[in-house]
């Protein structure tokens, strides 16, 4: 962690009746087009969830704070991109950096209206997508849907590790067997901003810190998913996955 920012930590700490505003102005910028490639917000929530376990901070008026900045900034963008999307690729930095917003348009051409919704969990296209859906003129209506439902947990997952709270995480639409282990930030993404999916995990299963399991998908029996993996595929039996998108890397051995 950079000097300033542990600076900018015990400032936060110091100064309570400000650091609610500057939460959510982390958020903001780290949802804002281009502005949040280079502001470390996910570094500022972790450190303020590090203030949250040490009492000086409290959670729920932190965890509102980071939402609203978050909609606020993922909003913000999609209207630029809807409102000047001709001239979006002349301005700059596209002019001289046009893979950023290439790479965004990409994926949001591989996931359509769920892209809103990883994005969110996505450093390298964090802050493309909202613009990229303004551009190609996703429905207002379905942005501000996938836009609030990924802020909300977004917020909590990522205050969640410097909180250092052991199940704090989001398992909606999910169908869970016996002995299952749910880590940390760990969230499944079960609505593509028209319907909801289900997650059904399997007896036996281990899922790793700050996974993702974007629905509809099934994790087999006695599998495992690294931490910080994004699973977008189902996950056979006895089968370890890590990574994002998560992969096979082998099977276990069956006692």
């Amino acid at each position: 962690m950079g000097e300033w920012l542990q600076h900018l930590l015990d400032w936060v700490g110091a100064n309570p009746g400000w650091a609610y505003l500057a939460v959510l102005l982390a958020a903001f910028a780290e949802s804002l087009a281009v502005v949040g490639v280079v502001v470390p917000g996910v570094m500022i929530m972790l450190g303020a969830g590090a203030l949250i376990a040490t009492g000086d901070l409290q959670f729920w008026p932190t965890c509102l704070s980071a939402v609203a900045g978050a909609i606020a900034g993922d909003g913000l963008s999609y209207w630029i991109g809807h409102r000047y999307r001709d001239r979006i690729r002349s301005a700059w930095p596209f002019c001289r950096h046009p893979e950023q917003l290439d790479r965004g348009i990409a994926f949001f051409e591989r996931h359509g209206a769920k892209s809103v919704v990883l994005g969110r969990f996505f450093g390298p296209v964090r802050a493309m997508v909202p613009l990229v859906a303004g551009i190609m003129r996703m429905a207002p209506r379905q942005f501000l849907v996938a836009n609030i439902g990924s802020a909300l947990a977004w917020a909590p997952a990522y205050l969640a590790p410097g909180v250092k709270m052991g199940h704090f995480s989001y398992v909606g639409n999910a169908q869970i067997g016996k002995d299952v282990n749910i880590g940390a930030g760990t969230i499944t993404c079960n609505y593509d901003g028209e319907n909801k999916h289900q997650t059904v995990i399997h007896d036996g299963v281990f899922i790793g810190s700050d996974s993702m399991l974007v629905a509809p998908i099934e994790i087999g029996e006695n599998s495992t998913t690294g931490a910080g993996s994004v699973v977008t595929k189902d996950v056979p039996p006895d089968t370890i996955v890590v990574g994002i998108p998560a992969r096979q890397i082998r099977k276990k051995n069956k006692k």
